[in-house]
């Protein structure tokens, strides 16, 4: 059965954006003017209207404990100060890549002098020296020897002793190449006083398990 306009009822929400609308406040003359398409195209947007105010409205308001609601609905009061997001202390050095020195280091710092804590076996059968600033310099065949000459083959001698660290031109395959230069700073040794280098290890003998029947 069809109902008559007068049966016809309302929500509160939608009756009150209809007396904004139409300025009228009786149901039967409302269920009228919504007959047509574009009077209910236009009081759904004063209904929608009204309630996002409302909303906005009441976001607004501070609450009984005078603490005023946030977008994430926590509450946050007036005086409290922002916290600093606690970030995990790290080491960084080891997304840093390798410490050795490179031609490209010295253009920027300039010449470094530094001393020797100590020297180590490095990639592609070159000893490292580990300077004072925590970095490392690649010796090669040059460097090497320049610092034989100074202090001996004993790398144990070379440790606690001053170099300096600057670009040269060497010659490389025939051609002038920016190199880098390590030149001893501290005196040299007598070769008198110089201590033999340690003999070289020697693997231990085999033993039963290593010798296969």
């Amino acid at each position: 059965m069809r109902k008559r306009p007068s049966d016809f009822a309302l929500s509160p929400d939608l009756k009150a954006a209809a007396e904004a609308m139409l300025g009228v406040s009786d149901d039967i003359s409302i269920a009228l003017a919504m007959r047509k398409p574009e009077v209910r195209a236009q009081l759904r947007e004063e209904q929608f209207r009204r309630l996002m105010g409302a909303k906005l409205r009441h976001q607004a308001l501070p609450s009984s404990d005078g603490e005023t609601p946030s977008r994430s609905g926590r509450r946050d009061s007036g005086n409290e100060t922002p916290r600093m997001k606690e970030t995990t202390k790290m080491d960084m050095q080891k997304y840093g890549g390798d410490q050795y020195l490179k031609v490209e280091d010295l253009r920027i710092s300039g010449p470094v002098q530094a001393t020797i804590e100590a020297v180590e076996d490095g990639p592609f059968d070159k000893p490292v020296a580990v300077l004072s600033d925590g970095s490392s310099v690649q010796l090669n065949i040059t460097n090497t020897r320049t610092l034989i000459k100074a202090w001996g083959r004993d790398s144990a001698a070379w440790v606690g002793r001053e170099v300096k660290l600057s670009i040269e031109q060497v010659d490389y395959k025939g051609e002038p190449t920016d190199s880098i230069v390590v030149r001893p700073i501290s005196a040299a040794i007598p070769i008198g006083e110089r201590k033999p280098p340690p003999p070289a290890e020697e693997p231990p003998p085999p033993t039963d398990d290593d010798i296969r029947f």
